[in-house]
């Protein structure tokens, strides 16, 4: 059975004959391809990531920080960093920053101060600078 991964997730069945190398065991179906927002789906067509995951583009933050740069409220590291944790995955506090990132730009509303960040930045880790400068890239 092949493995589906999604960000830093690799997703495994319970099968007692599958790998199980993975670090995110989904209680559902297994994957069997991706939907058009390239999150696995099983052969339901339901997708194998839930929307309480911070990777997921329909992420709703319990609790946000406001960015006075980009004028716009982000996920708090801490509920991030938490969710991977609970999920068996290490990932250092600028890493938490870059899936931030990747989840605000999956968002339709994105601020126009934060376009001509990104616009302006040579890469991700300029945009990460700025807007979380105590943040080291390890």
């Amino acid at each position: 059975m092949e493995k589906y991964k999604y960000g830093p997730l690799v997703y495994n069945t319970t099968h007692p004959d599958d790998d199980d190398s993975g670090n995110f065991y989904w209680p559902g179906l297994p994957p069997v391809g991706y939907d058009n927002l390239d999150i696995p789906i099983d052969e339901k067509g339901l997708q194998c990531l839930d929307d309480s995951s911070p990777l997921h583009p329909h992420y709703d933050p319990k609790e946000v920080e406001s960015h006075i740069i980009i004028g716009a409220h982000l996920p708090l590291r801490e509920d991030v960093k938490a969710w991977f944790d609970d999920n068996f995955l290490v990932l250092t506090d600028w890493e938490v920053c870059r899936y931030i990132l990747r989840w605000y730009n999956l968002q339709t509303d994105k601020t126009d101060l934060y376009k001509v960040l990104v616009s302006e930045s040579k890469s991700i880790e300029e945009v990460i600078e700025k807007l979380w400068p105590d943040v080291q890239k390890s």
